[in-house]
């Protein structure tokens, strides 16, 4: 019976302690238009890793690769605006349908 009681009460114990555990308090959303298979895909990753890692997870990163958010440059810029999008990795390319002077850094 002492060993039913045990267990019950270290199952008790671990229910109260992951509950304790709260999701982050923070949340970004990161976009892309590419693929997983790109450059800045691992970049995020790394960023991501590095964001979580250094918040002690206060701060949570979730990846949204290719069209998922949004499918061209200028809608995903909108995003950004509008708040609904926190990060957007782009190339100056990809901007310079809203901010045509972003292309003067391609220069040589």
């Amino acid at each position: 019976m002492s060993k039913l009681i045990k267990s019950f009460f270290s199952l008790l114990f671990l229910i109260s302690f992951t509950a304790s555990v709260s999701a982050a308090d923070y949340n970004l959303r990161m976009t892309m238009n590419s693929n997983d298979q790109d450059e800045d895909y691992d970049g995020a990753v790394v960023f991501k890793n590095y964001v979580e890692a250094a918040s002690n997870g206060k701060i949570a990163v979730e990846l949204f690769v290719g069209t998922q958010l949004c499918s061209k440059g200028a809608e995903c810029l909108q995003g950004v605006s509008d708040g609904s999008i926190d990060i957007y990795i782009s190339t100056s390319g990809g901007a310079a349908g809203v901010f045509p002077y972003v292309q003067g850094l391609d220069l040589p």
